[in-house]
C-alpha cells in the first residue's frame, strides 16, 4: 500500500485525519503547510496527497497544482470546509469538511488503490512495449537468419 501525505494547517483536523488513517493502519504522515508539504513529497514516496483548500500563504489548489506538474503519479484530493471551494475541481477528488472516519478513509483507499492500479498499468505498458521491440527484433533477425540461408542454398550467389 502506499503512502499518504495530508497537508492541513487545522492541527485538530490533522489529529482526526491521523488518527483515522492510523486506525486503518494506512501509513501517513501529516504536515501544516505547502512548504513543508514540497520537501516530503519530493523526498518521499507519497502515493496520496490529502490537501486542505485553505491552507495558509499558498492554498491547496496551488499545491495540488505544483503536485500535478512535477509528480503526475500523486493521487490528490482536496479537502475543505467552505462550500464551493471546490467546485470546478474536476481534476482531483474532494472531501467535503465535515466528514466521517469511515468515509474520509473509504475516498484515501480508493485512491491508493487507483495509485496501485495506474502503477501496474504503467508496469505492463512499458513491458508491451518491450516486447513489441523484441518482436520487432526477432523478425527482422529471422529474415536477416533465412536471407543467409536463402544465399547458401543458392551456392553463395
Amino acid at each position: 500500500m502506499g503512502h499518504v501525505i495530508v497537508v492541513e494547517d487545522d492541527e485538530a483536523n490533522q489529529a482526526l485525519a491521523s488518527r483515522w488513517l492510523t486506525a486503518a493502519e494506512i501509513p501517513h504522515e501529516v504536515c501544516g503547510s505547502a512548504e513543508v508539504a514540497r520537501s516530503r513529497i519530493s523526498a518521499n514516496g507519497i502515493a496520496v496527497a490529502v490537501v486542505d483548500v485553505g491552507l495558509p500563504g499558498e492554498d491547496g489548489k496551488q499545491l495540488s497544482k505544483w503536485i500535478a506538474a512535477r509528480h503526475s503519479d500523486i493521487l490528490v484530493v482536496l479537502w475543505s470546509g467552505r462550500y464551493g471551494a471546490l467546485t470546478g475541481e474536476l481534476k482531483h477528488e474532494t472531501i467535503p469538511k465535515p466528514i466521517d472516519a469511515g468515509d474520509f478513509v473509504a475516498t484515501v483507499r480508493n485512491l491508493l488503490w487507483r495509485h496501485q492500479v495506474d502503477a501496474e498499468l504503467s508496469r505492463l505498458r512499458r513491458g508491451q512495449a518491450r516486447m513489441k521491440h523484441l518482436v520487432a527484433a526477432a523478425a527482422g533477425g529471422a529474415t536477416f537468419v533465412g536471407s543467409i540461408i536463402q544465399w547458401i542454398l543458392r551456392g553463395g550467389n
